[in-house]
């Protein structure tokens, strides 16, 4: 807070942790916490939670502590990979290839064949929402993963049924991990015959019980307990 500037002082030193972290590990031996890239980079979520920004600003001070007591040391490379088999690629607790494999085979990348292509993509969901558009990054490991559709993985892509309860699809306009516009493809991916579409106007992750309001908590009430029909 004694800087000219504190918001642009805050900003810098979260760079200057992130560009460190690309290089090397970092351990705390305060915590007891060895940081990775991927390790902060997880928890960045967190700045979609209003509530839980002390506890980040926490993280991010211990990484900083970090960083400069390593400065002029030699910091090993420490994965978190203990439940990882060699044998078995696909084994152990949060192993670092199953959810890529899911995620990428899940993942659209239609007119996206290179590094430069999907850099230029990003850049345009960034400049759109950097909120929405930072979450795309994750994509860029599906660049060097071979295309699955190519294996005959089962995977689901035929029209929704009709079914004999509409489903509630909520929408919110500012949720970082589940944009709008996600909410409303599945929305009509589903078909206005199946679902119906709720749109709540908020911020967070889940914006429904993180800043929720009465308007879309009576609504949410009353189609549970009496249903919609349009």
């Amino acid at each position: 807070m004694k800087a000219s500037d504190p918001a642009k002082d805050v900003l810098q030193r979260i760079n200057w942790i992130i560009a460190n972290l690309t290089t090397q590990s970092f351990h705390n031996s305060q915590v007891n916490q060895t940081y990775t890239f991927d390790s902060t980079y997880q928890f960045m979520i967190f700045l979609a939670f209003p509530e839980s920004w002390n506890h980040l600003a926490q993280n991010l001070l211990n990484i900083e502590t970090a960083i400069h007591s390593s400065l002029h040391k030699r910091s090993k490379r420490s994965l978190p990979f203990s439940s990882f088999s060699h044998s078995n690629l696909f084994s152990g607790l949060y192993n670092p290839f199953v959810y890529t494999a899911t995620f990428c085979l899940d993942a659209s990348l239609a007119n996206i064949h290179d590094p430069e292509s999907f850099v230029k993509y990003i850049s345009m969901e960034i400049a759109e929402n950097p909120l929405v558009g930072q979450t795309g990054l994750l994509a860029a490991a599906c660049l060097g993963w071979p295309n699955l559709t190519a294996y005959h993985v089962e995977k689901y892509t035929d029209r929704v049924g009709q079914l004999k309860n509409k489903m509630l699809v909520i929408a919110e306009t500012n949720n970082v991990g589940a944009p709008y516009s996600g909410s409303l493809a599945t929305y009509e991916y589903i078909g206005e015959g199946n679902a119906n579409l709720l749109v709540h106007d908020a911020f967070g992750y889940y914006g429904v019980t993180h800043d929720p309001n009465e308007c879309t908590s009576s609504a949410i009430k009353a189609y549970f307990r009496d249903g919609m029909t349009r």
